[in-house]
C-alpha cells in the first residue's frame, strides 16, 4: 500500500486534536484508489447484515455492530487481523455500557480482509505521530444506528465522551433518510471546539483521543414511514505498551 500524499497533517492533528478528511483526500492521496471501489461497497453493503448490540444498558434496540481486532506493524507495513476477543471499557470512559467485558459479534471474515478497510487503517495509521515500538492494536467497530417515527436513534447514548483509545478516526459511510446526526468535538473542559455533518461517503474526523471529547446528536427519520439509519465505520488505534 503506497500513499501519494507529500503533507501529513500531523501538527494540525497535535496543535488541534483533530484532522477532517472527504472522499477526495482519500481518492487522491492513496494509490489506486479507484480500484478500492468494489471492496468499499462490498463493505458497505455487509452493514444490513450487522447484528444486534447486545450490550445497550439503556435498553435500546437502536445500535447493529460487528467488531474485528488487528496489529500494525508500521516499520513493515505488516497488518495482522487478531482473534476478535472482548471488548472493555471504563465505567469512567462509557458510562452507561463501561465497567463490563463485552464480547461483539464478530466482522464476517469475507470482509475482515477487506481491501478497503486495510487501506483506511493504514492511511489514518500514517497519519499519526509515530510511536517508538511502530505497533499498533487495532479495534474495527461496524456500526449502524437506526430509528423509527417512534423512537429516535442515538449514535452516542453515553453522552459527551472520550473512547479510552490513544486516536479514533470516524468514518462515515452513508445514511438514509435521516435527519440529525451532527458530530460534535470538545475541548478537555468540555467547551465546544467543531461541528458537522458527516453526509457525504468518507467524511472522516481523526480525533485525538486523550484530549478531545465528542457527541453525536440523535437522529430521526425524515419520512416517517421509511427505513432510517446511520453507518459508521470507527478505527480506534491504541499503544502497545511504549509511549509516543
Amino acid at each position: 500500500m503506497n500513499y501519494a500524499m507529500e503533507s501529513n497533517p500531523v501538527p494540525k492533528l497535535i496543535t488541534e486534536g483533530f484532522v477532517t478528511y472527504s472522499f477526495d483526500d482519500y481518492s487522491q492521496s492513496i494509490d489506486n484508489f479507484s480500484s478500492l471501489k468494489f471492496s468499499m461497497y462490498q463493505f458497505m453493503a455487509s452493514y444490513d447484515r450487522l447484528p444486534p448490540d447486545a450490550y445497550m444498558n439503556d435498553g435500546g434496540n437502536y445500535r447493529f455492530r460487528r467488531f474485528a481486532r488487528f496489529m500494525l506493524d508500521t516499520k513493515n507495513n505488516e497488518l495482522t487481523q487478531l482473534d476478535s476477543g472482548v471488548f472493555y471499557q471504563s465505567k469512567m470512559v462509557n458510562q452507561l455500557n463501561g465497567g463490563i467485558v463485552r464480547s461483539f459479534s464478530e466482522m464476517e471474515t469475507e470482509h475482515s480482509g477487506n481491501l478497503f478497510l486495510k487501506n483506511m487503517i493504514q492511511f489514518h495509521a500514517n497519519e499519526l505521530p509515530k510511536n517508538k515500538n511502530g505497533k499498533w492494536i487495532i479495534y474495527v467497530h461496524q456500526i449502524r444506528i437506526v430509528a423509527c417515527s417512534k423512537s429516535k436513534g442515538i449514535p452516542t447514548p453515553e453522552g459527551i465522551h472520550q473512547d479510552g483509545h490513544n486516536y479514533v478516526a470516524q468514518i462515515f459511510l452513508s445514511r438514509k433518510n435521516v435527519s440529525g446526526g451532527k458530530s460534535m468535538l470538545f475541548d478537555s473542559n468540555k467547551l465546544p471546539l467543531f461541528e458537522t455533518t458527516l453526509i457525504d461517503t468518507l467524511d472522516t474526523i481523526l480525533i485525538d483521543d486523550k484530549v478531545l471529547y465528542h457527541y453525536v446528536t440523535p437522529i430521526m427519520p425524515d419520512a416517517p414511514d421509511q427505513v432510517s439509519y446511520r453507518d459508521m465505520l470507527l478505527i480506534d488505534f491504541n499503544l502497545t505498551g511504549e509511549n509516543l
